[in-house]
C-alpha cells in the first residue's frame, strides 16, 4: 500500500508520520506491528524526487513516500531526509485520521536490525549504490535527490552525527 504522509514528527523517540486517509485504518489495524525488512528506494511524488522506505510485513508491504520537507505544525516545516539521518529512528508510528496528534489511530512499527545494519545504515549502503549509476542515465531529479542527501551524509560526518 502507498502512504503519502501529510505531516511528520516526533514522539517518545519515534518518528511519527500522519496522513489522513481512511484507508489506511483499514490496513492498519493493530496497534503495532514488527517489520521484517526494511528497503529504500527513490521515486518521485508531485513532480519532485523523493524517498521511498519499504516497509515489509507479514501482510503487506507499505511504501511511504518521504518528501523532502513535510510540515511539523501548520507554522513550521523540517527537511525530512536530514532528520531521518540525525534521528536515526528504530520506532515509526503512523498515525491516521482527522489530526496528526490523534494517538487512537496509531500503528506502531518497530523497525529491524539486520545483519547488524539499522535502517538508515541501509538508507546509507543504498545511497552508496546509487551513487554507482550517477551519469548512467538516472533522472535528474534522481541525480539532484542523491546530491542533497551527500550533502547531507557529509555535514552528518562533519558534525559527528555518523561514525
Amino acid at each position: 500500500m502507498r502512504v503519502i504522509p501529510r505531516a511528520v514528527g516526533q514522539s517518545h523517540g519515534a518518528l511519527v508520520l500522519w496522513q489522513d486517509s481512511a484507508e489506511l485504518a483499514d490496513c492498519l489495524a493493530q496497534t503495532s506491528e514488527v517489520v521484517t525488512e526494511v528497503r529504500w528506494g527513490i521515486g518521485v511524488l508531485d513532480e519532485d524526487a523523493c524517498l521511498i522506505l519499504y516497509l515489509f510485513r507479514a501482510t503487506e508491504t507499505l511504501e511511504v513516500y518521504l518528501p523532502r520537507a513535510l510540515p511539523t505544525s501548520p507554522q513550521a516545516q523540517i527537511d525530512v531526509w536530514k532528520t531521518i539521518y540525525r534521528w536515526q529512528p528504530q520506532v515509526v508510528k503512523m498515525r491516521y485520521g482527522q489530526s496528526p496528534a490523534t494517538r487512537d489511530c496509531e500503528t506502531t512499527f518497530l523497525l529491524p536490525t539486520q545483519n547488524g545494519e539499522t535502517a538508515v545504515e541501509k538508507l546509507q549502503a543504498f545511497l552508496q549504490q546509487m551513487e554507482t549509476q550517477r551519469g548512467q542515465g538516472l533522472p535528474s531529479s534522481h541525480e539532484a535527490l542523491l546530491r542533497d542527501m551527500e550533502a547531507i551524509l557529509t555535514s552528518g560526518h562533519e558534525n559527528g552525527t555518523s561514525e
